[in-house]
């Protein structure tokens, strides 16, 4: 989808707000940042303002209250919790002006670590507009230290979220970050960072339920989209992926921990020079399971690793650890179809599978994945599978281990 498309179609739903804001403007209770002592010069700490507009804004009995940031301003704000429970039925937030974080060197120890922008235990917030979100995150890639580094926006234990038109730009860390929510709803966002910037996920989901992510441009130096764990029924349509790590279930079954994640569809998704495409990495001596999974109408341009299912994934401070050869978290039930597109490496499908718990149920149908020959003389590709279970029909490569 082309930037400008979604920049009108943010207008557009900006538009048609507006209009039924008018409709019955006695029920509506408006909160604008300005009203409460921000200045938007970006160079004063707007952080009180925004949190004193909140808290009438949460505490007004209405049918709707509005919270409102306005246009061509730019709001500095040091780390901000917008807590509920809130009392008015449809909690609309609009995002119209720049909100900047500070930079690293004006962040308190105390808050190092946590979220900038942080939503708790509110249910039904409507979040929209064409404002941008800067992290301004360079300072931290250099020298942040990883667990330092703040995430940008966290949603935590809210319900019926709907975010329309963010644009998040050079986080220190992730972008979003998803904890104990549901009935969510994305759509046009604009996440970007630099492919060299470290842990800078476009969207992480932990222990949420019907989850739906559409219509969006996420570039980043990590995963576009991260499923870790207790995530069930998530939907992810139309998204662009690339720079990053493309769209991945996992890392499950960390620091032998019992994972779970089940019920994802990824559908009409486009990857470009991603260094992975769809991916599920568990690591080994965990538990728990990776299931039901479909990756439907997918496209790779030049990506590195376009399938891949990886149960013996390590990450940073993994590799020293014991664990058990007879334990892994199970990987089932998981459908590609319709799949076309370059890959980079000679391996365009790779099943690494535990022999103690092997991948079952795998179904590859109408994958096509050829090489892209701006590394390689020949032009072969092949799969490399070992330990998992299944068939496959009308793919290449052909994939040995699965049945046809």
């Amino acid at each position: 989808m082309g930037i400008g498309l979604v920049n009108l179609l943010v207008i557009i739903l900006g538009c048609l707000v507006a209009v039924c804001l008018t409709i019955s403007d006695d029920s509506i209770a408006r909160f604008n940042v300005l009203d409460y002592g921000a200045v938007g010069d970006g160079k004063h700490d707007d952080s009180d303002a925004f949190t004193r507009a909140w808290k009438d804004f949460c505490m007004v009995d209405a049918q709707i209250a509005v919270f409102h940031i306005p246009r061509d301003m730019l709001f500095l704000l040091k780390p901000v919790e917008f807590s509920g429970p809130c009392k008015a039925r449809k909690l609309d937030f609009q995002i119209f002006g720049d909100l900047v974080m500070p930079k690293m060197e004006y962040w308190d120890d105390k808050d190092k670590g946590g979220a900038w922008i942080f939503f708790a235990f509110v249910q039904g917030l409507v979040m929209y507009g064409n404002g941008h979100v800067d992290g301004q995150g360079s300072d931290w890639w250099v020298d942040g230290g990883e667990r330092y580094r703040p995430t940008a926006i966290i949603f935590h234990h809210c319900s019926y979220l709907q975010i329309h038109g963010l644009k998040i730009v050079n986080p220190p860390k992730i972008h979003i970050k998803i904890s104990r929510c549901s009935n969510v709803r994305f759509s046009l966002l604009h996440l970007t960072a630099p492919e060299s910037s470290s842990n800078t996920d476009g969207i992480d989901i932990s222990h949420s339920i019907n989850v739906d992510i559409q219509d969006s441009f996420i570039g980043t130096g990590d995963d576009c989209i991260a499923m870790i764990n207790g995530c069930s029924n998530i939907n992810i349509a139309n998204i662009a992926c690339g720079p990053g790590h493309g769209i991945s279930v996992g890392s499950l079954g960390g620091h032998g921990q019992y994972d779970t994640v089940e019920g994802v569809k990824v559908t009409n998704c486009k990857f470009t020079g991603t260094s992975n495409g769809v991916r599920i990495k568990t690591v080994p001596g965990g538990s728990g399971y990776a299931r039901n999974i479909t990756f439907e109408n997918i496209i790779f341009e030049s990506v590195e690793n376009p399938i891949i299912i990886d149960q013996f994934y390590s990450y940073a401070g993994s590799k020293n650890q014991v664990t058990p050869k007879n334990k892994a978290v199970s990987v089932s039930d998981i459908i590609y179809k319709n799949i076309s597109g370059s890959s980079l490496s000679t391996s365009g499908i790779t099943l690494h599978c535990s022999d103690a718990v092997p991948c079952t149920g795998i179904v590859m149908d109408q994958v096509n994945i050829t090489l892209h020959n701006t590394r390689h003389r020949t032009n072969k590709i092949y799969s490399d599978c070992s330990n998992a279970q299944g068939h496959s029909t009308s793919t290449f490569p052909p994939v040995q281990c699965l049945q046809e």
